[in-house]
């Protein structure tokens, strides 16, 4: 089965549509608007129709741009060509993937909770057996430097320590794109904007 892994295209999805080889599934790490209207919502669902004939599914979460679908979760309605996931899983020709959105506390933004025990509860829900989790963010000391230190998530590294998933996808961390293997999971930072928001990263697809 083939993937293929973007996140944070920051309303910029146009920039990478030639740039999109076909395969089973589409996965889209959160960002995928700018400021989190509405209408950047509908226009990335737009840009999905265009798409979807390369796919036979799209996955899709939310990320800290995205405040439109944390605001109102009935907005998730506008998303009509993927299958959205908010702390849910996914079960597809024997494939198990989970996605949730949630990261760190980084100033007024959305899907964020506290570091420690808030965030704890969300990633505690995370299952087992999972063939793929998708988060927004990264987990601390993977993919996450920025010229502050290491952003990531210390209870996400737990959890995923715990779970094993084969593949954590993430973005957030622009500066992190690539991808590493530890403790028999493959860590990829799925960002196609670097950290001066262009979208030049190259889409990331993955053989399962």
């Amino acid at each position: 089965m083939k993937i293929v892994a973007i996140s944070d295209t920051h309303s910029l999805h146009d920039s990478i549509t030639s740039k999109l080889p076909e395969a089973n599934i589409l996965i889209c790490a959160g960002d995928i608007t700018n400021n989190g209207s509405l209408s950047d919502l509908c226009k990335f669902d737009k840009w999905l129709g265009e798409i979807k004939d390369r796919y036979d599914k799209i996955l899709v979460i939310s990320g800290n741009h995205d405040r439109i679908l944390e605001k109102d979760p009935k907005s998730k309605k506008f998303l009509t060509n993927c299958i959205y996931l908010q702390d849910e899983l996914f079960e597809w020709k024997g494939i198990r993937i989970y996605g949730s959105p949630w990261t760190p506390v980084f100033y007024n933004f959305s899907f964020m909770k506290q570091r420690g025990p808030e965030i704890r509860k969300v990633w505690d829900l995370i299952p087992e057996d999972l063939d793929i989790l998708i988060t927004h963010g990264p987990p601390i000391g993977i993919l996450d430097h920025v010229p502050r230190g290491h952003v990531g998530c210390e209870q996400l590294k737990e959890v995923v320590e715990i779970k094993k998933p084969r593949y954590n996808i993430f973005g957030h961390i622009h500066e992190g794109y690539g991808q590493i293997e530890k403790d028999g999971t493959i860590y990829i930072n799925a960002s196609i904007c670097n950290e001066y928001y262009n979208p030049i990263n190259p889409v990331v697809e993955v053989s399962i």
